[in-house]
């Protein structure tokens, strides 16, 4: 209201966005009427076009030696290892969450489709499984406490007072009476049997249980879980043989009995021995792997590293075996760094939905040719973001002491966060050197997406080559499938101003087109460019402007990969 009443915003303009929402309700018959029964819930028709989507939206990102597509033939033991193997991962959490009829596990539909191959005569399709993950109970059981743990069970809510005092070797799921109203403290020392990183263990034995982990004192965050319930939280530091850590695990129950548990574990040992085993038997193995509607959800930020564990188990089984492909599911970019040369194929999924198990199914065995191309670059490092000095709370600021609200507290300072990247973001920055001055590249750029084929581009061509600032301007180019296979592309124009009066990104996207073709097929194309294509925000005429003068029209298929060009004069 104060907006309208200065005349910052119209009434025309809250009429206009009120339409829009209006329209998507009516098209969507959610407007109050009767609902159409004779519209099924589960058709095989929506089946199909969920297929199709996923298939379609998975991008490969890394296809060393050309280990993918995966010969049936010759895979005659698949093992799928890792936590997004099974059950299904849809989709993110929160608003993102939906309640399908059908959701089909990246190890459901490969093996399906594994198995529904005929048998060769040397050659019996076998689908071997693992989480990837140790046992939570064998960790647990196997981790060893100098003098055991001394366990206090307070009848206060903060550890203070009388105490029933009583020593343990372990803290493994047991069935521990107390009161909703009290607390449990253990506490105790951990000596490092080996060299290496660490990780605690902790297992809350109900949802509404809480808990506080610390080491020396310090106390420890909880990362995102790895089931419900359970977390991995990495130590401080490595730790040397002989090394001793002191230990406090503070625990609130919610019930008068609870069933916590505590471990430490290696990180060499994280990988269970049965992943190990059937990673170097396979023929091939596939690590499913990312995140889920657990630790990617609205209301906070995820990491940029993968869950706990993720890292370790990559890094890990990897190596075991040459044909090895990782499948990523998220909203995003990851931290690739720790594991990114060690893995010869990789595949982006995204959030396949209900039918994402059979889709990976059809791009691994080559039923469908990978065609999704990246919608954002994919940095090497958060570092290397162009928001990363911008998008939280400066130092010193209030909120700058917390990543995201819920991480703060409820009576957490509202943030104040300074937007300086402006129109610099994404390809536009990285492609960008006047900004970019420190030519930081990204991973993947955006556009990018491999193909089981190959592809060439020539013949671009402008209709006219000068012309008026309001003229609708042709793009035309030949895109040929130069590989053995069919497959798919996307021909992406971009436009740069030779010397423009405001600063502007060196290239910006104006217009692609998907072209499916045939092995040696060609296909001549035509894409239209027009005044917006030039175009840009003016703050002093608070409207679109284009500047007379030189442009260069870029063709190819990402951002850094523009092998055809051709000028343009505008008057």
């Amino acid at each position: 209201q104060p907006a309208i009443a200065d005349g910052r915003v119209s009434t025309a303009t809250i009429d206009d966005h009120v339409r829009r929402i209006l329209r998507l309700i009516l098209r969507f018959n959610m407007n109050g009427r009767t609902p159409d029964d004779s519209v099924s819930l589960f058709s095989e028709a929506d089946d199909q076009v969920a297929l199709e989507v996923a298939r379609e939206s998975i991008v490969l990102l890394k296809n060393d030696r050309n280990i993918l597509p995966l010969d049936p033939a010759r895979t005659c033991t698949l093992a799928i290892i890792g936590p997004n193997a099974s059950p299904a991962v849809m989709g993110g959490g929160g608003s993102a969450i939906v309640t399908t009829h059908k959701s089909v596990s990246i190890l459901e539909g490969v093996a399906d489709f594994i198995h529904a191959e005929k048998d060769e005569p040397n050659c019996a399709h076998t689908v071997l499984y693992d989480s990837g993950l140790p046992d939570r109970d064998e960790v647990f059981n196997a981790t060893h406490f100098d003098h055991g743990l001394t366990q206090q069970v307070f009848t206060s809510r903060n550890f203070t007072g009388h105490s029933q005092q009583s020593t343990r070797s372990t803290l493994a799921e047991d069935r521990i009476v107390t009161t909703r109203s009290g607390s449990i403290r253990w506490t105790g020392q951990f000596t490092a049997p080996a060299d290496g990183t660490y990780y605690a263990l902790v297992h809350d034995g109900r949802p509404a249980d809480r808990h506080a982990f610390y080491i020396d004192g310090q106390p420890l965050r909880d990362p995102a879980p790895v089931d419900a319930g359970t977390w991995y939280i990495p130590l401080p530091r490595t730790l040397t043989r002989g090394q001793t850590v002191q230990i406090r695990f503070d625990y609130l129950p919610n019930d008068a009995e609870v069933f916590p548990g505590l471990g430490i574990i290696d990180a060499d040992d994280i990988v269970s021995s049965r992943a190990r085993r059937i990673a170097r038997s396979a023929d091939a193995v596939l690590i499913a792997a990312g995140f889920d509607k657990t630790s990617e959800h609205e209301g906070a930020d995820r990491t940029f590293g993968l869950p706990p564990l993720q890292n370790e188990l990559i890094r890990n089984i990897a190596p075991l075996n040459p044909h090895t492909i990782l499948a990523l599911t998220g909203g995003g970019n990851v931290d690739m760094n720790p594991w990114i040369d060690r893995v010869p194929a990789l595949l982006h999924l995204w959030y396949p939905g209900e039918e994402g198990g059979a889709a990976v199914a059809d791009v691994l065995f080559g039923v469908q040719n990978p065609e999704g191309k990246l919608p954002v670059s994919f940095e090497k490092r958060w570092e290397d973001n162009p928001t990363y000095h911008s998008y939280y709370p400066q130092p010193g600021t209030p909120g700058s002491d917390c990543l995201s609200g819920d991480w703060c507290g409820e009576h957490a300072p509202t943030a104040q966060v300074h937007y300086s990247e402006g129109i610099f973001l994404g390809y536009r920055y990285y492609a960008s050197p006047t900004v970019n001055t420190a030519n930081v590249q990204p991973r993947f750029p955006f556009g990018f997406g491999l193909s089981y084929t190959t592809f060439a581009f020539d013949n671009l061509e402008l209709s006219p080559t000068t012309a008026h600032q309001d003229d609708p301007i042709e793009v035309t180019l030949t895109v040929r499938n130069t590989g053995k296979v069919a497959g798919a592309d996307v021909a992406q124009i971009y436009v740069s101003e030779q010397n423009p009066k405001v600063p502007r990104p060196r290239i910006e996207l104006k217009a692609f087109q998907k072209v499916r073709l045939a092995p040696g097929e060609s296909r001549t194309i035509t894409l239209s460019l027009n005044r917006r294509s030039f175009a840009y925000w003016s703050e002093p005429d608070h409207d679109w402007k284009v500047d007379a003068g030189r442009f260069t029209i870029y063709a190819g298929d990402s951002s850094e990969s523009l092998p055809l060009h051709v000028d343009l004069t505008l008057n």
